[in-house]
């Protein structure tokens, strides 16, 4: 100081010589501040006693705030203005000062962080649970910046647990007082009847302040989905579903909305809309709550609901009042007007967000829904037809055709060959042959004709009805031929009968098409005539997919005959006697047939039945002589066995066929089956007479390599085997 003391030769002579002073000052004042804060930290949130008021602490705190700043203006002054030979005692004051400085912020915020937890519990025990929560949100802050020394500090994790504590029983008493202000009562009533009630306490302000508060605290978006699934459950749904009764109560403590369910019959859509307009009154008038600057409580349900309970809304209920006469279209807009302000209702307390506009959509065309709606329902018709069961069947009769007018089969050779494509119709096309056809199908063409006496009447002012309807027709037909086998598709699958009648209905489909524009043509709209509007280009599809199924079906039916014979044992003749399973193997097959013509005869058009049952016959004969031919070895005794077997097979197969004598036309490999059976009972001779040097009836059936090698089978070397094998060339 006397350095200082000798250099100071200007008018700051004073105020430098009294700036150690107020130093030393502003240092106990810190001190005493620092000892007291700590004091008052250890005895409340050490010992978690009942501390002393810190108004005391707070007013010194910031005493010796503004002497710091105070103080530091003056020694920044006085850096700037002496000479270099004080800086050292200057810089070094300014240090201490800075380091008082950290100790008084340290202290002013744990005094004001005590100062925060008094406030709140104040707060919490009037009631005023918002500006509770915005204390210890504040506590939070200040806990957790990064810019504060607090952390170092030993009373820190005392602090933070106790506001962690405090946040933890604030929220639950919080949320508890919410719970009971607003609660959801459920009642069982008599007769399976229940009732539903929604209790709001009273005043508006308190709930406005709890919902804040658990907005703080983190926990209303819970609260709010709760309150949302049990409005959407308990009430909006049962008054869409069913009919049921809404009363409202008022007292000076709370309000109650109550709902008993009545009967579980349809409510009218008027009774639906004033139910649920008393309930958004009944949610505005009480629950109209802000949750902060930006959100609503009830935009919030809106956020959660809106779209599902509106979809529900117009699906459920009304969609089902649109109706389906034009002469009641009229007192049809007056309902419109109703759900117009019921919509309005929605938006004015803000419950549809911005993009939920699917009411006004529902109100926007009249004359369009209408349209709609009666297009929905002829396609729900089609699909309920598609739903009946195929085997409710009923025969369809028409006038026999003369011998040849329909198309003849070839079969072919191979079992690639034996699928038959059912795509022939009868050369006279304004026929369909007798067979039976599904009751169901005739339900489907009298809907069809339906829509297109309504696609001609002319008494729909709309735009592109006509044309609307006409493609509605053609959907109904393709919806049958579509959806039909996936509905049936086990049944078609394992029962013969049932793939039969759906290959006749599709059939009887095409064969109607073909013709049913004509009635209607002439009264065509014009944007149906340019449209080029009519049904024959779907004949093929529609005859496609009934082929499809009934080829499906023989082709199983085919594997099933051919891996019955694999197992009969007739490729092992050479090895042994005849197998004991060869004779229960040709009758299994015999009668699966017969079984396939009890299903077949009566129900398929003779010509394809007799396609269907002579190709699987011609299989199954094929197969049989395919296994004979190539037999090296056949006994006599088995030759013989074969030849009784194979007799009650050429007795049995003719039986399935209405004309038993045109057997022959029917089953490609029959004389080659006779033939076959011929060789295996006759003599040398015999064989030797039907070949005939290659101009016999054997010839025709076989190939000279094939008759060697049955002979070979059959008969011992011999001079007169030798001879007969050496004339069949």
């Amino acid at each position: 100081m006397s350095i200082i003391a000798e250099v100071l030769n200007t008018a700051n002579e004073a105020e430098m010589l009294s700036l150690p002073k107020k130093m030393s000052e502003i240092s106990q004042a810190v001190s005493h501040l620092r000892t007291g804060v700590k004091e008052l930290m250890e005895v409340k949130y050490l010992r978690l006693l009942q501390g002393n008021d810190n108004t005391n602490l707070v007013e010194k705190g910031n005493e010796v705030a503004e002497n710091i700043k105070d103080l530091q203006t003056r020694l920044f002054q006085q850096t700037h203005t002496e000479a270099s030979t004080v800086a050292e005692e200057l810089r070094s004051m300014t240090e201490s000062l800075i380091e008082a400085r950290i100790m008084c912020d340290i202290c002013k915020k744990l005094v004001a962080i005590d100062d925060e937890f008094r406030k709140a519990l104040h707060d919490q025990e009037h009631q005023r649970y918002f500006s509770a929560a915005q204390h210890i949100s504040n506590i939070e802050e200040m806990l957790s910046r990064d810019d504060t020394e607090l952390e170092f500090l030993t009373i820190f994790e005392a602090l933070r647990n106790q506001s962690s504590g405090n946040y933890n029983r604030f929220s639950s008493e919080a949320l508890k007082i919410w719970k009971t202000e607003v609660s959801w009562i459920n009642c069982q009533l008599d007769s399976g009847r229940k009732t539903f009630s929604l209790q709001v306490s009273k005043p508006k302000d308190l709930l406005e302040n709890l919902i804040k508060t658990l907005n703080l605290y983190g926990v209303c978006e819970p609260q709010i989905y709760y309150f949302s699934t049990s409005l959407n459950t308990d009430v909006l749904i049962p008054c869409i579903e069913g009919c049921v009764t809404i009363t409202i109560k008022h007292n000076t403590v709370n309000s109650v909305l109550s709902i008993v369910s009545v009967v579980d019959d349809t409510p009218p859509v008027s009774s639906v809309l004033e139910n649920l307009t008393k309930v958004f009154e009944f949610l505005h008038e009480l629950l109209d709550i802000d949750i902060d600057e930006s959100r609503n409580f009830i935009s919030e349900l809106g956020l959660h609901l809106a779209d599902k309970f509106v979809s529900q809304l117009v699906r459920e209920s009304l969609s089902e009042a649109i109706p389906s006469r034009w002469q009641d279209l009229r007192n049809y807009e007056d309902l419109v007007r109703r759900i117009s302000e019921f919509n309005a209702l929605l938006r004015r307390i803000k419950f549809l967000p911005d993009g939920c506009d699917q009411l006004e959509k529902f109100c926007g065309n009249v004359e369009e829904q209408f349209l709609n709606k009666m297009i929905e329902r002829y396609l729900s018709r089609a699909r309920e037809i598609s739903f009946m069961n195929l085997q409710d069947m009923t025969p369809y009769y028409t006038e026999p055709e003369e011998p040849g007018s329909y198309q003849t089969f070839d079969s072919g050779k191979s079992k690639k060959d034996t699928i038959v494509l059912f795509t022939e119709l009868p050369n006279d096309f304004g026929k369909f042959p007798s067979c039976h056809i599904s009751k169901s199908v005739r339900d489907l063409m009298a809907l069809v004709k339906e829509i297109l006496n309504d696609c001609v009447s002319g008494i729909y002012p709309m735009p592109n009805t006509a044309l609307k309807l006409f493609c509605t027709a053609r959907d109904c037909i393709n919806l049958y031929v579509e959806i039909t086998p996936v509905i049936h598709i086990k049944l078609l699958e394992s029962l013969p009968q049932q793939s039969a009648l759906f290959h006749n209905n599709c059939f009887y489909i095409a064969h109607e098409l073909i013709t049913l524009n004509e009635p209607y043509r002439t009264k065509y709209s014009d944007q149906v005539m340019r449209a080029m509007g009519t049904f024959v280009d779907m004949v093929s599809y529609v005859r496609a997919q009934g082929t499809k199924i009934l080829e499906f079906q023989v082709s199983k039916q085919n594997d099933m005959l051919v891996d019955i014979v694999s197992r009969s044992g007739l490729s092992t003749l050479a090895e042994q006697d005849v197998p004991p399973m060869l004779e229960k193997s040709l009758r299994q097959c015999l009668h699966q047939l017969s079984f396939l013509e009890t299903m077949w005869l009566t129900v398929l058009p003779s010509h394809v039945y007799n396609k269907i049952i002579g190709q699987l016959c011609n299989s199954l004969l094929e197969d049989i002589i395919t296994k004979v031919c190539l037999t090296k070895d056949i006994k006599e005794a088995t030759a013989t066995h074969l030849v009784r077997l194979f007799g009650y097979v050429q007795e049995s197969l003719p039986t399935l066929f209405e004309e038993p004598k045109e057997v022959h036309r029917h089953i490609k490999k029959w004389a080659k089956f006779t033939e076959l059976i011929h060789i295996l009972n006759g003599s040398l001779a015999e064989i030797g007479d039907r070949w005939a040097d290659g101009k016999g009836p054997l010839a025709l059936e076989f190939t000279a390599e094939q008759v060697r090698q049955l002979i070979k089978a059959l008969f011992q070397v011999s001079d007169r085997r030798s001879a007969i094998l050496s004339r069949i060339k």
